[in-house]
């Protein structure tokens, strides 16, 4: 049977189109993504298909090939080829570093058009400038003082070469990634880490100040690493957590991994770390410090301050009289009665309050106030939903205590800064019961 010639073509286009279809969209390459601006839906790492090009827009849309969604990318995000094969040897070859970036340490940092001090310069780092991390020397080299790798890195807004390792931190966004930067050398800092206790950086805060805060210096807030388990405990105010390590990694300078969590530990001498680790799906970022000052005795020190604060308080008497705001009673437990101070009411104190609770010498007055007052408290108010706390300054008088109302807003914390512009003044006299 003789085919017709019109009829022999139709057959030879629907082949080559049947073709064309079974493999795929049509390709103008294949790349490998070197810095995701969206790590969800097009992660750092993903091979994809190169659909498109744009000069105008200096961009590729691509495809991955599990995916029928397209994305258009700046070119500078990924490595093209035009081979496939080339493109997924890239990949096998990217994939160590593919959570790794690195942090530039000092304005002008050169990046190179070669691994050579002597090599051009192509690009000056912003001091805190975020790069990625695309290869590394093989070897490190001795410049000066440093011995360090060579880093091969992509800007932020697209320029790529050679930077030395003096002030690049480089570091991790997976901290169960391999430590491709340098493999765990026994160290002191590691010793020092693990054969430590490190508490949050606010409790130097307030040793310095003198201003303890009993509900949050406490001697179980803090990062315990426990070595004889290979866990390392984090306990703060708001947060708790222990994860379970196999080995603590150094990832770049002064920068360790705890292998196997998400833990992330920065050395900054030998008496602070900062440690960035997830809780329930949210990064936190952390400053520890080591101090070698007993945390019961600090505790303990500043109850029997408040104490004396209060025993001060009451020594020449309990029952205070006005004759504008009514009386004020305190016992020896800490408690206090006022009544009859309506006219208070509800500026300084709230309405609804039964006029008891108790005494807390629980806040602290800036060096500015210090210079005008003696000191400061805090009356607990009892009430059906709640306790109602309202803060005053004082000094003592001759024959009594002035009382200066403290708004919230005058406040830190539990830091007295400022008083108001025309402070609400109470004044008391010591009476006989």
């Amino acid at each position: 049977m003789r085919i017709k010639k019109s009829s022999y073509t139709f057959l030879i286009l629907l082949g080559l189109l049947l073709t064309l279809n079974s493999c795929g969209p049509r390709k103008i390459g294949y790349g490998v993504i070197l810095w995701s601006d969206n790590e969800e839906v097009l992660p750092t790492g993903s091979y994809v298909w190169v659909l498109r090009e744009s000069n105008i827009r200096d961009t590729y849309t691509v495809m991955q090939p599990s995916s029928k969604d397209e994305y258009e990318l700046d070119k500078w995000r990924i490595h093209f080829s035009e081979k496939e094969q080339e493109a997924k040897d890239y990949k096998k070859q990217f994939t160590p570093y593919i959570s790794y970036y690195g942090i530039s340490e000092k304005a002008g940092h050169a990046i190179r058009d070669d691994k050579r001090a002597d090599s051009e310069r192509v690009y000056k780092l912003r001091e805190n400038q975020e790069v990625k991390v695309i290869g590394q020397s093989k070897e490190k080299e001795k410049i000066g003082s440093f011995d360090e790798y060579w880093f091969y890195v992509l800007t932020e807004d697209g320029y790529t070469g050679w930077t030395y390792g003096s002030y690049l931190k480089p570091y991790t966004n997976d901290a169960n990634a391999e430590a491709i930067v340098e493999e765990k050398e026994a160290n002191p800092l590691v010793e020092t880490f693990l054969n430590n206790t490190w508490r949050p950086e606010y409790f130097l805060s307030m040793m310095n100040q003198g201003t303890i805060d009993l509900n949050e210096f406490r001697p179980e807030y803090g990062l315990f690493p426990l070595r004889d388990t290979k866990q390392i405990s984090i306990v703060l105010p708001n947060r708790s957590l222990t994860e379970e390590y196999t080995d603590i990694a150094k990832l770049g300078y002064s920068h360790y991994a705890a292998m196997g969590t998400k833990i992330q530990i920065r050395f900054y001498g030998d008496k602070k770390i900062s440690v960035q680790y997830n809780y329930n799906g949210r990064e936190y970022s952390e400053v520890f410090i080591r101090t070698d000052q007993d945390i019961q005795e600090i505790i303990l020190k500043e109850k029997t301050r408040r104490q004396v604060e209060y025993n001060t308080l009451i020594s020449k008497g309990k029952l205070l009289t006005s004759t504008a705001y009514g009386t004020l009673v305190f016992d020896d437990n800490n408690q206090f009665n006022w009544q009859d101070y309506n006219r208070l009411v509800p500026d300084v104190i709230p309405q609804g309050l039964t006029g008891k609770g108790f005494v807390r010498f629980d806040v602290f007055l800036s060096s500015q106030m210090k210079h005008n007052y003696q000191g400061a408290m805090t009356l607990n108010f009892d009430s059906l939903t709640g306790s109602k706390s309202v803060v005053f300054m004082f000094n003592y008088t001759s024959s009594g205590i002035q009382l200066v109302y403290v708004p919230n807003k005058n406040m830190r914390g539990d830091m007295i800064y400022d008083e108001a512009f025309s402070p609400t003044v109470v004044f008391f006299n010591y009476s006989e019961q």
